[in-house]
């Protein structure tokens, strides 16, 4: 099992001054009530390094942006399952806290990073099941392996859930999820060599008919802004219309070829279709993502 080496316990970092609000910092933007609201969970996802890309993403017609929370507030680490991990409050804390002030109820669509993906979005699940709205997992931290809680195992991801998750080839996420398969596999002469996207679709369920996973081989723990900011509204677009829209499949098909034009980024987008089967659509142009698109990761 692979833990982080950030915020896994201990005092947490003194904040530092314009932090957002302890529990919802409010709306990046002036807005209309009528434009569906996309709700970030503030620890693991960004929303200091990537504050702009946010903002830009609240500006939009399309979209409300509601920052929730707060990076390195008392509450931001792990809880005590986690090696390190530390008593109330804590990341889950703050997930019940989420829970009691309703925000998922208004919310559209979700996005999580690194830790928020790991514990705040499992939390959420166990409360909502099917009913979680869709959601962007930067880093893709609900698809590891998650330790017990009072030897229970950890919350089941719902079979209903309409999921995005964005993949890093530069992302130390992805060296701790090779340490762990190889750890888990050093005595099978038959597993084959670790594949990241093959990992991570392992971890959704095999009813699940809405689960997508962007790989990008350049991007790193914390993406790069231009990265995200070309992602985030064909991703949001995509988990609105999946069901409607032949399972995403024109949004899906415009990501791809707005990565590939951008001429910087190689990889594949993943998504699963109404069958159960991954339909893979490489972008990029490098000799190295078109060896990724053979392969079949």
């Amino acid at each position: 099992m692979f833990f982080p080496p950030t915020f896994s316990g201990g005092a947490a970092p003194p904040l530092p001054s314009g932090s957002l609000g302890s529990v919802s910092s409010g709306s990046l933007a002036s807005s209309p009530t009528t434009r569906p609201q996309v709700t970030v969970i503030a620890p693991g996802a960004g929303t200091q390094c990537n504050a702009l890309v946010y903002k830009e993403l609240g500006l939009s017609p399309e979209f409300k942006v509601e920052i929730v929370g707060q990076s390195r507030a008392p509450y931001d680490r792990y809880p005590a399952q986690w090696p390190e991990g530390c008593q109330e409050p804590n990341l889950e804390s703050f997930s019940r806290k989420v829970v009691e002030n309703r925000v998922i109820d208004q919310s559209k669509w979700l996005i999580l990073g690194s830790r928020g993906g790991q514990v705040v979005l499992p939390c959420l699940w166990e409360v909502y099941n099917d009913g979680i709205p869709p959601a962007i997992v930067v880093n893709g931290g609900c698809a590891m392996a998650l330790p017990r809680r009072d030897g229970r195992a950890p919350p089941a991801w719902p079979e209903r859930a309409v999921t995005f998750l964005l993949l890093g080839g530069q992302d130390y996420f992805k060296a701790g999820c090779e340490q762990e398969y190889n750890a888990r596999y050093a005595n099978s002469r038959e597993a084959p060599p670790f594949d990241y996207v093959r990992y991570t679709r392992k971890h959704a369920p095999k009813t699940n008919r809405t689960t997508a996973i962007l790989y990008v081989a350049e991007m790193e723990h914390m993406p790069q802004a231009p990265l995200l900011a070309l992602v985030l509204p064909h991703a949001l677009r995509a988990l609105a219309n999946w069901e409607r829209l032949s399972w995403g499949d024109e949004h899906f098909r415009a990501l791809q070829e707005t990565l590939h034009r951008a001429g910087c980024w190689n990889g594949q987008v993943s998504f699963t279709t109404e069958t159960g089967a991954w339909k893979n659509l490489p972008f990029g142009r490098s000799a190295a993502c078109t060896n990724f698109a053979r392969a079949g990761a």
